[in-house]
Parts: structure tokens; C-alpha cells; sequence
């Protein structure tokens, strides 16, 4: 993490639903690699993005593929409730390039029941 800026301050950018998972990927990552810092954490066009330096020659494969699964993964993470879709598909019902929606807070959206 930037030196500058604690987890909550990085997490200000994320939904509330990705919080408590982004939370495990950047304990994750601090945890292998305590030499790399955590620039930023942010959705963007309705995907996390994490944003390091830091790294050293060897880390990048590894710490690549971690933050290529968890960009992945946030696609079907609901960023309200955050749990996980069984249903990728269901993506579909969203509206590119916002943040995942599970199927009961979509339709608590519609209802004018979530914030």
C-alpha cells in the first residue's frame, strides 16, 4: 500500500459490495510480495482494477495472474451485496460498463429499495 494512504482510504473507489473481498486480494498480495505497493484499487468500466509498483523481475507472472483473476471475478460479484453470481449470465441483464448487480438487488434498484 502507497505509505500515504491506508486500506480504507485505497478501498474509498471500490463498491461497498467488493470491499471485504478486494480486502483478502490486497492481503493477499501484500502477504507474498511485501515489497509491492498498492497504488490504487478502483471499478472501472465495471471491473475492479488494482494498480501496483513496486514489483521486482520475478514477482510479475505471479502477481499478474492474481490481479488478472480478481479483474475477472469482479464481473459476476454483485457490487452492492457482494456475492457471487452462480449465473454468469445474468451479467447480461446489466448495463455495460456498470458494476455487477445479483438478480434480488437488481431488482431492489427497480424497486427503489437499495441506495
Amino acid at each position: 500500500m502507497n505509505k500515504n494512504n491506508s486500506i480504507d482510504d485505497i478501498l474509498l473507489e471500490v463498491p461497498i459490495g467488493w470491499q471485504n473481498w478486494t480486502r483478502e486480494i490486497i492481503a493477499n498480495i501484500t502477504g507474498n510480495f511485501p515489497h509491492v505497493r498498492i497504488d490504487q484499487v478502483k471499478e472501472k468500466f465495471g471491473l475492479l482494477r488494482i494498480y501496483t509498483s513496486g514489483e521486482k523481475p520475478g514477482d510479475a507472472v505471479i502477481l499478474l495472474d492474481i490481479i488478472a483473476i480478481a479483474e475477472s471475478k469482479s464481473a459476476t460479484l454483485c457490487c452492492a451485496c457482494g456475492s457471487f453470481s452462480e449465473n454468469p449470465l445474468l451479467t447480461a441483464k446489466n448495463h455495460f460498463p456498470e458494476p455487477f448487480l445479483c438478480e434480488h438487488c437488481m431488482h431492489r434498484l427497480e424497486h427503489g429499495t437499495i441506495i
